[in-house]
């Protein structure tokens, strides 16, 4: 989150610099929430809930918006949505 605030403060600042790192962060947060969202499925898909419990697989870790030991959401939809606002804006 500090860095994508770092990113949305230099608005005004033009630079290709500037736009590479919004591109690798919303590379890597889209693929993160994509795994997550992967592996929530797998955890309750109808074959993972006919598993014996000491098979089935764990829907861990999931945490709440406002945990603050957390540095980002589980669901990570809204900051992927803000750093295609700013390289839209960009």
């Amino acid at each position: 989150m500090l860095f994508l605030g770092t990113l949305e403060e230099e608005e005004g600042q033009e630079g290709e610099g500037r736009r590479e790192m919004a591109e690798a962060l919303l590379s890597a947060l889209t693929d993160r929430h994509q795994q997550r969202q992967t592996w929530r499925d797998r955890c309750h898909s109808s074959l993972a809930q006919t598993l014996p419990p000491e098979e089935a697989p764990v829907d861990r870790p999931f945490w709440g918006v406002d945990d603050p030991s957390m540095p980002l959401p589980f669901d990570l939809a809204d900051i992927i949505n803000r750093v295609e606002s700013l390289l839209w804006r960009m």
